[in-house]
């Protein structure tokens, strides 16, 4: 119903609906990529492949608060973790079994996890994060500036750097002030430093700007947006943020600039916290369990 209402929009509001020459206008604009009609096609042209995922897992009790995902290319496998325990569960989502746990650290308010080489690193939510050497079995915690108060949420790797998007307070230093917006900080692995300043800042207008005159429905989603999950496209490198709080996916280019913006399906993403690619480009996204079983979905993306 969801996506129906959202094409009913795109017809509503189309100039050239209502003068009866859609088809030819749409022909006439097809290399203008801002236009509002364009934009909020892609919106519902992703929203009906979100509406219904290629492949679903139920996953079992222990991943009812699933929260972070990340892929192992090598292997083949997804890997996750149930937010507090500091176990990184193995799966295969092809045969819907999980084959393997691994307790890598203490009991924690764990929330984002991603692979780079041998290494896993698993970030809570003052920022504070274990580095975890699978050749090795060894793991070692690493602290940076966040803290509690910036309730980081995602992690995904770019260019020697883990970008660790806060779900709270953009700002942890003194100075800054970045009203209405939300933030992607930057760790450099070489240099094992973190940003003083924002890799990049998501802000509500600018969200707001890139598909203007929407229902007041979409808008309040919109208004909701807080970072929940993080992931980098292998092939694009567009940053995908996945946002629970309004059920929104925000895909940007690594200049921050607003790529597309899609409105998840309510049924289907009851609690979305988790998000990753696999080697083949396809997107999974794990929600935890909400009225239901916690579940992974997997998608196929039309770049």
């Amino acid at each position: 119903m969801k996506n129906y209402y959202i094409l009913c929009f795109v017809f509503l509001y189309s100039p050239a609906c209502q003068s009866g020459n859609y088809a030819k206008d749409i022909k006439e604009k097809s290399n203008q990529s801002t236009t509002i009609e364009t934009k909020v096609m892609q919106v519902v042209s992703y929203g009906s492949i979100m509406s219904k995922a290629e492949k679903t897992m139920i996953l079992e009790t222990d991943l009812r608060e699933i929260s972070g995902l990340t892929f192992d290319a090598s292997a083949n496998e997804l890997i996750a973790h149930n937010d507090e325990l500091g176990v990184l569960y193995r799966i295969n989502f092809e045969d819907d079994e999980v084959v393997a746990k691994e307790k890598i650290g203490n009991i924690g308010d764990y929330e984002g996890v991603e692979m780079v080489g041998d290494q896993i690193y698993l970030i809570n939510s003052a920022g504070d994060f274990i580095s975890f050497n699978q050749k090795t079995a060894e793991s070692y915690e690493r602290k940076t500036a966040l803290n509690a108060n910036n309730n980081v949420e995602g992690l995904a790797y770019y260019e020697d750097q883990l970008l660790i998007a806060c779900k709270g307070k953009p700002e942890f230093s003194l100075g800054q002030n970045y009203p209405d917006c939300r933030a992607i900080y930057a760790y450099n692995l070489k240099s094992s430093a973190l940003s003083r300043v924002p890799f990049m800042l998501i802000c509500k207008e600018k969200l707001k700007s890139f598909l203007p005159n929407l229902p007041q429905e979409y808008v309040n989603r919109l208004n909701k947006f807080a970072p929940s999950g993080l992931a980098v496209h292998p092939s694009s490198h567009e940053i995908y943020i996945l946002s629970h709080q309004g059920k929104l996916l925000v895909v940007l280019n690594p200049e921050a600039e607003v790529q597309k913006l899609f409105f998840l399906s309510l049924e289907e993403h009851k609690q979305p916290e988790g998000i990753c690619f696999d080697s083949q480009n396809r997107l999974y996204i794990a929600n935890e369990a909400k009225n239901g079983p916690a579940v992974i979905h997997r998608y196929t993306i039309n770049q």
